[in-house]
């Protein structure tokens, strides 16, 4: 799933994701910039 594609202006930034679809699991977040990658876990309970 990507929550956002394109440039975004400097600063602080917030996205939010329901996960109430998602399968109970773990996962990874990837942010990605033109210089670094920052991957969080994600852990999904129901």
């Amino acid at each position: 799933m990507k929550l956002h594609q394109g440039k975004i202006n400097a600063g602080e930034h917030e996205f939010s994701v329901d996960c109430y679809d998602f399968a109970a699991g773990v996962y990874h977040v990837i942010l990605r910039t033109n210089e670094h990658f920052l991957t969080e876990k994600l852990v999904v309970i129901h």
